[in-house]
């Protein structure tokens, strides 16, 4: 059986090295590029809400739909509220409009404003803001699914408003 010889020349061998040091440095960078693209995805809450969470007062609400007027601001927004989670379209929207608003607020509000003097919450900017919110992780869902779980989510405040007392809070 023959022997097979290998003969690198000096300079092969260093070429070699010298691309194998150049792949190194090149999968650090996409590494990295692929560890900030990851963190970028985690929303933020924009710093310039011009309110607290949960919101607590009808002025407060209209100080946000005045601040959701911009296009951006929404969208940022919806980005930050996609984040909170949830395993279907009903959890979804209950967790968003739980970080949203009191249940003492809420009782305020239906969705079209035509009973007991209640303010329609379905022409507020913020209602736009929970249904991007929401499709921006599932794309799927229905305007009108997302607005049929905001529905429920305010018709029932006030119920669940007395089961935690009357402290308004979730």
């Amino acid at each position: 059986m023959p022997i097979i010889k290998c003969v690198f020349k000096l300079a092969d061998v260093e070429k070699i090295f010298q691309e194998i040091k150049k792949l190194r440095e090149e999968l650090k960078e996409i590494k990295a590029f692929i560890k900030q693209s990851r963190n970028a995805d985690v929303a933020a809450l924009p710093d310039d809400i011009p309110v607290e969470f949960p919101l607590n007062a009808v002025a407060h609400m209209q100080r946000l739909d005045e601040y959701l007027s911009a296009e951006d601001k929404r969208n940022s927004l919806a980005l930050y509220l996609s984040s909170l989670g949830g395993s279907g379209t009903i959890p979804k929207v209950n967790k968003i409009l739980r970080f949203l608003m009191t249940n003492n607020l809420a009782t305020q509000y239906n969705f079209v404003g035509q009973r007991r003097n209640k303010i329609a919450f379905g022409s507020t900017q913020l209602q736009s803001v929970i249904i991007r919110a929401v499709q921006i992780k599932s794309p799927a869902t229905t305007q009108s699914e997302i607005e049929s779980a905001v529905k429920i989510w305010l018709k029932h405040s006030k119920q669940r408003m007395e089961k935690r007392g009357v402290s308004g809070n979730q």
